[in-house]
């Protein structure tokens, strides 16, 4: 509460009268504090769910017909280009729109186990060993470079498959994916695919966009003008009217101008739940945080994020179907 002096003038006169007025500012209680914490993250993950299934994809594929197919008349046509290697890419990147870093149930169930067994108060507790820290760095060393790593794993695919991949966050930005196959094509037999990849084994050819790089992972940001093409080509790939008069060949040069380098190579995972794991985080934490303090229970508290997260997995997998059919134009009968 402050004071506010409010000065009147009168204009015939020389007299200055003062008037004291009082400002009230009602400030948030202690039990309140909980309930609008709460709502606030309710209405970030809402807003973070509505930005994901809206979310554009577009996978180029770079494979251009090898051979002619004749016929019995006069009339011969290129051999067409299969449509399986942009099945198998769009299956893998629908099932990295739920892939997390972490395991959510396997968290809550050693949350429960610590807080129930080994719960023990002490106040002003405080450590300052960086042995914590030291485990936590091997353990996430051990786990996604010598045992998997899914998105370099869809990286490679990619490049063995000799598509790009094109993903919009909004209207005019996003992120580029270079899956271009520095060989020229992908569709081989095993024996071809071993020799290219013992040649990238050597270090005789490289997957970035420029000369001598591994760098696949862009940032882009995209003029209106762009957007407009971009546009008009989906609207015709969705009426299924003739391209030919759509395409062009975009080289390195030209891409420069869209993009710019991220050496981080995971920047393209801000479309899934993996590069978003703070946010997923501070929702469940704070969720549970919620429901044990206004039940005194830990398991329920443990029970309700529980499946909270299993109905938020869900749509984010419902709705990233529904959307990335809507965008790519894959079939959902091929997204397993």
């Amino acid at each position: 509460m402050r004071k506010v002096f409010k000065r009147h003038a009168i204009m015939d006169s020389s007299l200055f009268i003062l008037e004291e007025m009082y400002a009230k500012l009602r400030l948030v209680q202690k039990e309140e504090e909980s309930h609008l914490k709460s709502n606030y993250n309710c209405v970030e993950l809402f807003g973070f769910l509505v930005s994901q299934i809206t979310s554009e994809v577009f996978f180029i594929d770079w494979e251009r017909p090898r051979g002619v197919i004749v016929s019995r008349s006069d009339d011969s046509t290129f051999n067409p280009v299969t449509i399986w290697r942009t099945y198998i890419v769009a299956n893998e990147w629908n099932e990295l729109q739920t892939y997390r870093r972490i395991s959510c149930f396997f968290q809550l169930f050693v949350v429960c186990v610590l807080l129930k067994v080994n719960a023990v108060i002490e106040p002003g507790f405080r450590t300052t060993a960086p042995a914590a820290s030291a485990v936590d760095s091997v353990i996430t060393f051990l786990v996604e470079r010598c045992f998997w790593d899914q998105i370099r794993n869809f990286v490679d695919l990619c490049s063995i498959s000799n598509i790009s991949v094109l993903g919009l966050q909004n209207h005019l930005y996003g992120f580029y994916l270079h899956g271009r196959s520095v060989h020229g094509y992908a569709d081989c037999d095993i024996k071809e695919m071993n020799d290219k990849l013992q040649r990238e084994k050597a270090c005789f050819c490289f997957r970035g966009l420029e000369p001598n790089s591994e760098v696949q992972s862009f940032t882009v940001y995209l003029s209106d003008r762009f957007r407009l093409q971009y546009d008009r080509i989906s609207r015709l790939i969705t009426n299924g009217l003739d391209l030919k008069e759509c395409f062009t060949f975009v080289d390195g040069r030209k891409l420069k101008l869209l993009i710019l380098l991220d050496y981080s190579e995971q920047a393209f995972t801000k479309l899934f739940f993996f590069g978003n794991e703070f946010t997923l985080f501070t929702f469940e934490m704070s969720l549970f945080c919620y429901v044990e303090y206004l039940s005194r229970n830990v398991v329920l508290a443990a029970a309700v994020t529980a499946f909270v997260v299993m109905i938020v997995k869900k749509l984010r997998e419902k709705g990233g179907i529904k959307n990335l059919t809507r965008t790519s134009l894959v079939d959902a009968r091929f997204l397993l």
